[in-house]
């Protein structure tokens, strides 16, 4: 590599910085910032990791949650910044500096991804102004300022990374990639993993969809789970959303996304080769687009959209990469003429300073977050079906006997497991002020016992015969969920097999080379 060329990318990548730093500044404050979901991802990372740190994985029921009376939303909803949160933590940044460790750490890797990315087709310049264009998208700032969806964000960087991973060859990186998009956000997973497939088809690199099949499955502990067990919650009986009300419509919307319809028009209007990247990016854009916005409604009434994608808007995770693509692309071919750029990027910079402009700063200490109890979740979506009625205020006692009489001596009360001693001078019934949820099991002087979920609050409750008894009530891994665990391993050991022998054949050329 020369010089110069080293000099042209190394100024390229400060250039990129900059711009991470102008859309990132808001957050830099140690004030977390107000957005529609940001608090609840945090309150839910809290809980996460004490559920975590008591013993609890794979992770599938934060106990602290619903006033403390359990909620299994870990068991549905994507787990992948929860795990890295966990460990980002446990180096020793606060919860709310974690999140925005992950927040701005997936979205500065994004954008360096998409350099080099787009690299593989044009050059620096051109390459700089598509991951510019990325981190300046208006479905970036909406996520950053307003949505405050970490899940999404973080989704991003596999993403690009898959890309990244196809055009280089890299198979055990595409295997890893498509495990961590997965994780990072189902249903961003759900859009995106179909468009990769069809990149792969048009590009004719079959093989490489055996990898993503091996990504897939090192996840099997997540979706699989969440998707057998989506038959005890709530869920399909729920509206969560009215998709007719978050179609695109908002000037910094519309501002922002001029850029890319003037990219797309410029790109089929200039002279040079249009090529199949050219095409699949510019139909995927359209469609995308189109999805976003009021002339699709007739398709959202259909149940994939309407309940499983849920938001309109999501669809322009899709128009933001192929946009940014295109961005590139156009630049380009501008030759001469890249001077043209230069409005462009005006309307970037516009939307971004609206979007800015628009943070609220909100001013409370991380105990907030850590001591709250809310279920996170728009419509307690995640409640089992046996909840008939939604538990009150938070109970004083973990175990109580509602039925009989004695007393119980309480060994461990943890959010997973408690262990009592029981003096009861009659046959009792005994409750345990928690949600009844799969996995959660009674041992009564070793022997497992019945659980009886079926009064309204759907808390757990079991019967003791009088006498002195040892009690020990647990939540561990069903057996589905165990060999769901079993196939991610099984899935991950192969995976580092597969890395091993290609780091081992890459220092074997090596070496054969040099002798």
């Amino acid at each position: 590599m020369s010089s110069v060329y080293f000099i042209r990318n190394l100024i390229a990548l400060i250039i990129l910085t900059g711009i991470f730093f102008l859309i990132f500044y808001p957050l830099l404050s140690s004030r977390f910032i107000l957005t529609d979901d940001g608090e609840w991802f945090l309150i839910r990372l809290t809980a996460f990791y004490q559920s975590l740190a008591e013993g609890q994985f794979p992770v599938r029921y934060l106990g602290r949650l619903n006033n403390s009376f359990g909620y299994p939303v870990a068991n549905f909803v994507y787990p992948g910044y929860l795990y890295i949160g966990s460990v980002i933590h446990v180096l020793g940044f606060g919860f709310i500096d974690t999140m925005k460790i992950i927040i701005g750490g997936s979205l500065f890797g994004t954008g360096i991804l998409f350099y080099l990315y787009l690299k593989k087709f044009y050059d620096i310049a051109s390459s700089l102004i598509g991951a510019i264009s990325f981190l300046l998208s208006p479905y970036i700032l909406f996520d950053l300022y307003k949505r405050g969806s970490v899940g999404e964000m973080l989704a991003f960087f596999p993403a690009i990374l898959i890309l990244y991973s196809i055009e280089n060859k890299y198979r055990v990186l595409l295997a890893l990639a498509t495990c961590l998009l997965v994780l990072s956000h189902n249903i961003i997973a759900l859009l995106i993993l179909p468009s990769v497939i069809a990149y792969i088809v048009m590009d004719k690199k079959i093989e490489m969809l055996k990898y993503m099949l091996l990504g897939i499955g090192m996840a099997t502990f997540f979706w699989f789970p969440a998707i057998w067990e989506k038959k005890y919650v709530i869920f399909d009986t729920v509206a969560i959303s009215r998709p007719e009300k978050y179609f695109i419509s908002s000037i910094p919307w519309i501002i922002g996304g001029v850029g890319y319809v003037i990219a797309l028009i410029g790109r089929l209007l200039i002279s040079g080769s249009f090529t199949k990247k050219d095409k699949f990016f510019s139909i995927l854009f359209v469609v995308s687009l189109l999805m976003a916005t009021s002339l699709s409604s007739a398709l959202w009434s259909v149940e994939i959209f309407s309940r499983i994608i849920q938001f309109p808007y999501r669809m322009l995770s899709l128009t933001t990469i192929s946009g940014s693509f295109l961005i590139a692309s156009f630049f380009h071919n501008l030759r001469n003429y890249r001077i043209l750029i230069i409005p462009v990027i005006v309307l970037w910079i516009i939307s971004q300073r609206i979007a800015a402009n628009s943070v609220i700063h909100i001013n409370r200490t991380e105990s907030y977050y850590t001591t709250n109890e809310a279920t996170t979740t728009v419509a307690n979506e995640f409640m089992p079906v046996w909840v008939k009625e939604k538990v009150g205020p938070r109970s004083a006692e973990r175990i109580q006997i509602i039925d009989g009489s004695g007393k119980l001596s309480v060994k461990i009360a943890t959010t997973q497991s408690i262990a009592a001693v029981a003096y009861l001078e009659d046959d009792s019934t005994i409750q345990i002020n928690t949600i009844y949820y799969p996995g959660w099991g009674v041992l009564v002087d070793g022997k497992s016992t019945q659980i009886n979920y079926t009064n309204k609050n759907g808390l757990i409750r079991f019967s003791v015969p009088k006498g002195n008894h040892f009690i020990m009530v647990e939540f561990r891994e069903t057996i589905a969920r165990f060999m769901a665990d079993v196939v991610s391993l099984i899935f991950f050991c192969f995976t580092a097999f597969l890395c091993f022998k290609s780091v081992n054949r890459f220092y074997t050329k090596k070496i054969t080379h040099e002798f």
